[in-house]
């Protein structure tokens, strides 16, 4: 009877120790996988990034803007919309310029590092008559809103990427910090 019991222990320990063999041997395709996903999650984080980053993001619409040569005719951040999972943030702008800078800065806009909606394009065109000084003459007025999002601090879905990121370092050995700067490993 104890002669089958060690033989059972055997038996496990073998198990145990061939199952662990694998995955040693598998080590190196499951750090290269973490990897992969941990640059697409910095990836996605930079896209919708929490809301104390919308100030950088104003900025950079105005800049574009004036880049296009565009004339800030009204920029108005509006209330958050809070959805179930993100953040909306609304800016209703106004503007005057011509065909080609609208194009402009629309295509700035859109190749943000951002995830950003144009919505509610409104475009006419301005008569010179109404217009003040011709020097500024402007051939389209456009009211728009543009809208970023973000996803709320402590937010259920960033809570859980961190702990799964957390979770993996754990299992790979490293020190479980989601911070990307604080990790070089991870770069």
């Amino acid at each position: 009877a104890e002669i089958q019991q060690l033989q059972a222990e055997h038996d496990k320990l073998s198990s145990d120790l061939e199952r662990a063999r694998i995955t040693a041997r598998n080590l190196p395709k499951l750090e290269q996988e973490y990897e992969y996903l941990h640059s697409q999650w910095l990836i996605a984080r930079n896209l919708l990034p929490e809301e104390n980053d919308m100030e950088p993001l104003l900025r950079k619409v105005s800049a574009a803007a004036q880049q296009a040569g565009l004339v800030w005719v009204e920029f108005r951040p509006e209330a958050p919309v809070q959805r179930e999972f993100y953040t909306e943030n609304p800016i209703s702008i106004e503007i005057e310029g011509n065909f080609h800078q609208v194009g402009t800065f629309l295509g700035q806009v859109a190749n943000l590092n951002r995830i950003v909606n144009v919505r509610n394009v409104a475009l006419e065109g301005v008569r010179p008559e109404e217009q003040g000084d011709e020097s500024t003459y402007h051939s389209l007025g456009g009211t728009m809103q543009i809208v970023a999002y973000t996803i709320p601090n402590g937010a259920p879905s960033t809570d859980a990427a961190k702990q799964n990121l957390d979770s993996a370092d754990q299992r790979l050995g490293r020190a479980g910090n989601t911070d990307a700067a604080a990790s070089p490993a991870r770069h």
